[in-house]
């Protein structure tokens, strides 16, 4: 789920978890899914929802059913609803994202922050400072803290989108802007999105696209159809020439966004006078400007991510094909055509160190990699965004930036014993190195 959570009540959640602690039961207590080299890239969405449980609800509070007229979370599903339909969405296509919405942060109030199932947004908004409940594994923010889900969508980390108690939260219109300019607008499954004519179809690939989850809960595609219902989706025909015309309000903001953590970078760039390698700015500087890009493909090659001066959005790679672009993109050694991956990564910074420099851990500094191996077949590698910290690797909570982990948000932030954590607990290699200048 581009970052987006499961929106659940607390008995539902529940349910989760003896899921998870029966899918879990020939793992070690600690242990967690991850998108490895190796591992299955969608099992993490698995533990987040419970695997095969389909009771999620829709919520319906003080503001009244959103099915029926006249109630405030009608009108507040209107106001989305009309966004999509302004985009040249057909009736279907609309009803698939409300199908979605609907058990994300649903349409009681804007600015739900997750974990918290009410409809006041005084107790239960991110617009009134309410910050949303995390778990373990959640991604790394603006606050410099991991952080959770919040409104309509479940933008996770929340800050994606505003600060906690900024008034965009309480915008229907703002949210759906921000997902279409940051993502939908671009992807190359929007021409088909908008002509899809079938309910079923419709909640099926936005789950798939936008939230990117494992597996779709039947009850959004019941409201899906509700919304079809409700809001007249069989007069509503598909109009791409609307989908190119319409302006972005939130481009400039974005950008604003982009600048002001290029500039935070720089600000705390390392300072070391080794110019040749490891450490620098215009490394973690690129690896930043890949957030949120990306599914998780243990696929590599130039052509599974668009370019390296132009990458898609919607590419796929993994976590090698990650590290591998940022050097090239940052104009670092690297192999033609993505011809790495973290054994022989490992392999290099141990050996002839073509592309990378073996450092030891008391050096490692931010903008150096590590790599981490177990059974030499499963591997995964990231970037540093601090100096590596004196703890055991299970209790490392360095920061880093990577493609995969446990994240299903593509390129993210994220500590390091959280996204390696199944690896660190048991046998396994790691390795620090330093990138070596082309």
């Amino acid at each position: 789920m581009r970052a987006k959570k499961l929106y659940r009540g607390a008995s539902v959640f529940a349910i989760s978890l003896i899921a998870i602690s029966f899918f879990n039961a020939d793992r070690p207590d600690d242990e967690v899914f991850a998108n490895f080299e190796g591992f299955n890239p969608n099992c993490i969405q698995e533990e987040m929802e419970g695997g095969d449980d389909d009771s999620s609800p829709s919520y319906s509070g003080e503001a009244g059913e959103w099915t029926d007229d006249g109630t405030k979370s009608n009108e507040i599903a209107e106001d989305m609803w009309d966004y999509w339909k302004d985009k040249g969405f057909s009736g279907a296509a609309i009803a698939g994202v409300m199908g979605n919405v609907a058990h994300e942060g649903g349409f009681d109030i804007p600015d739900r922050a997750e974990g918290n199932y009410g409809g006041d947004s005084k107790s239960d908004g991110i617009s009134e400072g309410v910050i949303p409940e995390t778990m373990s594994h959640y991604p790394t923010g603006e606050t410099g803290k991991k952080e959770g889900g919040a409104g309509h969508y479940q933008f996770t980390p929340y800050t994606k989108f505003a600060e906690e108690g900024d008034d965009d939260w309480k915008s229907t219109e703002k949210q759906s802007d921000f997902v279409w300019s940051s993502e939908v607008e671009d992807a190359d499954w929007l021409d088909e999105y908008i002509e899809l004519d079938d309910v079923d179809e419709a909640v099926d690939m936005w789950f798939s696209k936008y939230e990117r989850g494992a597996e779709l809960d039947s009850a959004k595609v019941e409201s899906g159809k509700e919304a079809y219902e409700t809001f007249g989706g069989s007069d509503i025909e598909a109009d791409s020439a609307l989908a190119s015309a319409v302006d972005t309000a939130n481009e400039g903001k974005e950008e604003k966004k982009k600048e002001e953590a290029e500039k935070i970078c720089e600000e705390e760039s390392d300072s070391s006078d080794d110019s040749s390698s490891g450490g620098s700015s215009d490394l973690v500087s690129a690896a930043e400007d890949l957030l949120g890009y990306f599914d998780y493909v243990m696929v590599h090659g130039e052509e599974h991510i668009g370019s390296i001066d132009d990458p898609d959005k919607d590419g796929e790679t993994d976590c090698s094909g990650f590290i591998w672009l940022v050097f090239k993109q940052a104009g670092y050694k690297a192999p033609d055509d993505m011809d790495w991956f973290t054994g022989s990564m490992e392999e290099d910074a141990r050996g002839e160190e073509e592309y990378l420099e073996k450092i030891s851990e008391d050096e490692a500094k931010k903008g150096d990699i590590v790599i981490v191996t177990a059974d030499g077949k499963t591997g995964h590698t990231a970037i540093l965004l601090e100096d590596w910290k004196d703890d055991k690797p299970k209790d490392n909570e360095t920061e880093i930036i990577q493609m995969g982990g446990i994240s299903m948000d593509g390129v993210s932030q994220d500590a390091f014993n959280s996204s390696f954590k199944s690896l660190v607990n048991g046998d396994h290699e790691i390795t620090f190195a330093k990138a070596k200048k082309d």
